[in-house]
């Protein structure tokens, strides 16, 4: 298969991990790495082109894509100056600040037949593909509730971003929690209900950093879902702990491990390890979109559907109320 030329921009801690994913890809060739600061941009010690600017590091190095590991700010005033110009745009959750902006940037994207996808996405981790198929294969049967539970310590790493967050847990963490619930049972929320609390004690401050959601879903579906970034210990690791009830079995998920419970009380325990970096598997899945100009599974109007799932719980905890969606 064709390489794709690719440039990253944005060289903050992810991005410089974003730079040597796509260095290492069989799929990809990075071409630049773009970044205002020199300091950042030394920071990469790889052998391409290294640019203050982005007109010049395309005019120079001719990239077909590029990463955007950028503030959510400038997601879309970005993208929207890449995809006029056919160049395929791989960006960092989350898509934008407003649900009306995203809309705006999607319907461009399908006006000019672009490719634009949301990277840093839970679903490409094995235990999840393989929760995903036993589910398909009837290991539980009729999905009936899936509940999720979040708690970790979440310390100020990022001023620039997490720091400044109005809804740091919903915005930067539970985003991707909502994103695995679709993919997990393929079904989508009818509605949200939302209650958040604030973390004094932690360098959160008001800010809420603790949240409850419940969520009908389709397919009769019910979800429920309990998170925190201000706890004094991490508990549950980032990808959250899973709790699937069917009608004939329960599957729970923590860890790389998968634990199923029949209604014969028998148990069986399969182990589901890491293998690199999650964001390897989404790599070689865009390229192969964006080359040909096929909807990938990270694509924009789906990662789409779990970020307007977020924003109204956000609304709906501002609201005190139930959204529908």
């Amino acid at each position: 298969m064709k390489k794709m030329r690719i440039a990253v921009m944005g060289l903050g801690a992810y991005g410089r991990g974003w730079a040597y994913v796509a260095a290492k890809s069989p799929d990809a060739e990075l071409t630049a790495v773009i970044d205002r600061s020199e300091d950042a941009l030394n920071a990469v010690d790889l052998p391409v082109g290294k640019y203050t600017d982005l007109d010049a590091a395309i005019e120079n190095e001719k990239p077909e894509a590029v990463v955007l590991v950028v503030p959510p700010r400038l997601h879309i005033p970005i993208a929207e100056k890449l995809v006029k110009m056919g160049i395929a745009v791989l960006c960092e959750k989350p898509i934008c600040e407003e649900l009306s902006e995203a809309e705006d940037f999607i319907a461009l994207c399908e006006k000019d037949d672009r490719v634009c996808s949301i990277a840093e996405n839970f679903r490409y981790r094995p235990v999840f593909r393989a929760a995903k198929q036993m589910l398909l294969d009837g290991a539980v049967g009729k999905l009936l509730r899936v509940n999720c539970r979040y708690v970790s310590y979440h310390p100020d790493a990022s001023n620039a971003y997490h720091g400044a967050l109005k809804h740091p847990l919903l915005c930067d963490v539970t985003v991707h929690h909502l994103d695995v619930a679709r993919y997990l049972t393929g079904a989508e929320p009818k509605d949200v209900f939302c209650t958040e609390h604030s973390a004094s004690h932690t360098w959160y401050g008001e800010r809420p950093a603790s949240a409850e959601i419940a969520s009908e879903m389709t397919n009769g579906i019910y979800f429920t879902y309990s998170g925190t970034t201000a706890s004094p210990v991490s508990v549950t690791d980032g990808f959250g702990e899973w709790e699937i009830i069917g009608e004939k079995a329960v599957m729970r998920i923590c860890g790389p491990e998968i634990t199923l419970y029949t209604a014969q009380n028998e148990k069986t325990v399969r182990l589901f390890p890491d293998r690199g970096d999650t964001r390897e598997p989404l790599l070689e899945g865009f390229v192969r979109a964006a080359l040909n100009n096929t909807v990938g599974e990270s694509d924009i109007r789906d990662n789409f559907k779990s970020f307007r799932w977020t924003q109204k719980a956000m609304e709906s905890s501002e609201k005190k109320k139930i959204i529908e969606l």
